[in-house]
């Protein structure tokens, strides 16, 4: 784990009794889960869209954007703008429409 993705970990987890380390094995682990749907959650409402590219693997950001995730945020410009990041990045076709 890099010390970035350990501090973006730590920062947007203050208000749980994870540790990055805990965190780390969520974001690894097989599944979608609802511990990983809110840990990405809070990474994509945190973070800016530069710093979570750098962050996240391709895998992890492709798994980050999936409908599951983005109908779990609550600010609908940021959540639209996420849906044409994934259509651009991935297409559509290869998510389920919410």
């Amino acid at each position: 784990m890099t010390e970035e993705r350990r501090a973006l970990f730590k920062r947007i987890m203050w208000d749980y009794t994870y540790t990055p380390q805990e965190v780390e094995a969520i974001v690894q682990s097989v599944g979608l889960g609802k511990e990983k749907i809110m840990i990405y959650r809070k990474v994509l409402m945190s973070a800016r869209w530069y710093d979570i590219q750098e962050i996240l693997s391709d895998d992890e950001l492709k798994e980050a954007l999936q409908e599951e995730v983005l109908k779990t945020i609550w600010i609908k410009s940021l959540r639209e703008n996420y849906r044409n990041a994934r259509r651009i990045l991935y297409g559509e076709d290869q998510f389920i429409p919410a």
